[in-house]
């Protein structure tokens, strides 16, 4: 028989025996202040899919529930041990390597010193995605163990309907985040996503039709000064600021980006860690030493080995397990020109080769007026965007066209993954993925890859500091010349700044960019 207590009462959890534990209706997780798991209620092993013998002694957010390495988990959890006052409840949704599931989190501070509990109500269970056909378009394309270096080929295969699928027209967003697309002259709502509850304490029906200024009054001037900025220089990337929580609903600050996008403005919103609660990303990010990295670049001679100093450094940074640089050819075949890999992930994929319909045409298309794609959890469920107006786009599971006037979202971070590519993730054992573009002459020079065997979330901050960096790391090293200002020209705004800022390239490095080819052989030499 199931025991029910009070979860704002941590004496009664505290009292409880590990058999009582066991039968509460929900999960319980014990953890000290770093996350490393001391209890695994019964059912807590039976939602997550998951023995308590595996995951004890293993750290909760980083080993077990790496999803959940996020401002609005972590970022609370952080927050509440470093000012003693771990008390917060949240929905949230778990989806890797078990049945997406809803959920409610309590976490509360426990009478034992230096102890806290997580609590982790189910509330609904999420619908597993579909992507049995886009599954089927890549079956018996690849080797079946792509785990063994043997196994691999620099052959890519052409599937044709890659290219008749709709991208950009998305009628749902990823769950880390809230969208709204606005009309540029009311600021009126056209849509949002559904979850607008947890950022904006309003449903969908009482966000449409209204004007954003009245929704995020506190931001009102920030907004307007974007969008007079827009106005003025309209560039194709995001402006961002942060907006302080104001609700007790939403207790943690916002990031908000802002895209001019199709005739339409891009909202998006996401929680912000407290400067208290700061993740491991940013902290190695404010620490990272940009002048010398910009002096090893300055010193390299060769392509390939310049990309390899910046994406060792890339790595370094936000912490992916793999990153690639990948050049295109003027023909748009692709060849991976350097490679920074951790230990015991995948085999290495240095000096293959691709052929332009690996990418496409559709996604070089966006990679060239889009700096950043970004997808922290491959298997995360949709959330729904919603409209009155106009029809939110194509169903991607079953319809490879867009409907009429449906919402190109193409240029949002939040934009819901392609299932083919999503499919093409899962054959190849990747999960987080992330990457850059870079640009020359309005051209697309190349991608710098991000992957990652599990779920592996970005910070917003980290984010925008990696588009620039990305401009800078390449542009100082002469590869992209003219093109990395276009493509990012908020990189140069930290010119002649202090230590762990950028500074604009040398000019004169600029012309060290061609198209000539580079073959797997000069691949190696380095």
């Amino acid at each position: 028989m199931d025991i029910d207590i009070d979860l704002h009462d941590p004496h009664q959890l505290d009292s409880l025996t590990a058999a009582e534990l066991d039968r509460l209706p929900y999960g319980a997780t014990r953890v000290d202040s770093d996350g490393v798991i001391l209890f695994y209620s019964r059912r807590e092993t039976e939602m997550s899919e998951r023995k308590s013998t595996a995951v004890l002694g293993r750290n909760f957010f980083t080993d077990v529930a790496p999803c959940t390495m996020v401002p609005e988990f972590y970022g609370r959890f952080r927050r509440g041990v470093l000012t003693g006052n771990l008390d917060t409840r949240f929905e949230f949704s778990f989806d890797c390597d078990m049945h997406p599931v809803q959920v409610r989190i309590s976490m509360r501070a426990s009478e034992r010193a230096g102890e806290f509990w997580i609590i982790i109500e189910p509330l609904r269970i999420l619908p597993r995605r579909a992507d049995r056909r886009p599954a089927e378009l890549i079956e018996n394309k690849f080797p079946k163990n792509t785990d063994a270096a043997t196994d691999l080929s620099s052959a890519s295969f052409d599937f044709s309907r890659r290219d008749q699928e709709p991208i950009a027209f998305c009628d749902a967003v990823q769950p880390f985040g809230c969208l709204l697309v606005l009309q540029t002259d009311t600021l009126e709502v056209l849509a949002c996503s559904a979850n607008s509850a947890q950022y904006l304490g309003r449903e969908p029906d009482a966000v449409l039709g209204r004007s954003i200024v009245d929704l995020l009054p506190s931001c009102a001037e920030q907004l307007i000064a974007s969008l007079g900025a827009i106005n003025t220089q309209p560039l194709r990337y995001a402006r961002f600021f942060r907006l302080p929580a104001t609700t007790p609903l939403v207790d943690l600050d916002l990031h908000i980006r802002l895209h001019l996008w199709r005739d339409r403005l891009l909202l998006e919103m996401e929680p912000d860690c407290p400067p208290q609660a700061e993740l491991a990303m940013d902290t190695r990010l404010l620490g990272f030493d940009f002048n010398a990295l910009q002096s090893r670049l300055q010193k390299l001679t060769d392509i390939p080995s310049i990309c390899q100093e910046a994406i060792d450094a890339l790595r370094y940074l936000s912490g992916f397990q793999r990153v690639l640089a990948y050049r295109l050819e003027p023909d748009d075949a692709g060849l991976v020109i350097a490679e920074s890999l951790a230990d015991g992930t995948w085999p290495r994929v240095l000096g293959l080769r691709y052929p332009a319909t690996d990418i496409p045409r559709q996604a070089h298309a966006l990679c060239i007026e889009t700096p950043l794609r970004y997808a922290p959890s491959r298997d995360h469920s949709d959330v729904a965007l919603l409209t009155r107006s106009v029809l939110p786009g194509a169903n991607l599971e079953s319809d490879l066209n867009p409907q009429p006037e449906a919402i190109d979202i193409g240029i949002a971070h939040l934009r819901a993954q392609s299932p083919i590519h999503r499919a093409y993730l899962e054959r190849f054992n990747v999960n987080g993925s992330m990457s850059l573009s870079i640009l020359n002459e309005g051209r697309l020079w190349g991608l710098l890859i991000f992957h990652h065997r599990v779920p592996h979330p970005v910070t917003p901050t980290m984010r925008q500091r990696l588009i620039e960096f990305a401009g800078f790391s390449v542009g100082t090293a002469g590869l992209a010349g003219r093109a990395v200002e276009s493509a990012c020209p908020r990189c140069w705004r930290y010119r002649g700044q202090s230590h762990g800022r950028l500074n604009r390239p040398q000019a004169a490095l600029s012309a060290r960019l061609s198209w000539q080819s580079i073959t797997p052989a000069q691949v190696g030499q380095r």
